[in-house]
C-alpha cells in the first residue's frame, strides 16, 4: 500500500509518500452521517482521511491529509 501525507496548514512543505505492507484492509461502512452502501464505497473512505503529526517547519504537531492507494488486491476477500 502507498501512503501520501500532505499537510494542510503549510503548503510550502512538501508531501511525503512511504509504501507498507498490510495484512488487513478496512471498510468503513459509515461515513459521518451517510451510509455507505456499495463495498468500493466504504473502502474508499477508509484510505482516505486526516491525521495529526508533527510538522518539522511548523515546529508543531498540524493536521495532515493522508491518501492511500492499493497496489495489488488480495487473492482472497472475506466479506
Amino acid at each position: 500500500m502507498e501512503n501520501e501525507l500532505k499537510i494542510l496548514e503549510a503548503l510550502d512543505e512538501p508531501s511525503t509518500k512511504s509504501v507498507e505492507k498490510v495484512i488487513r484492509l478496512s471498510c468503513h461502512i459509515d461515513n459521518g452521517n451517510k451510509p455507505v452502501d456499495m463495498m468500493s464505497e466504504g473502502l474508499k473512505v477508509s484510505l482516505e482521511g486526516q491525521i495529526e503529526k508533527y510538522s518539522p517547519s511548523l515546529d508543531r504537531n498540524a493536521l495532515y491529509s493522508k491518501t492511500s492507494k492499493i497496489n495489488k488486491l488480495p487473492a482472497y476477500l472475506c466479506v
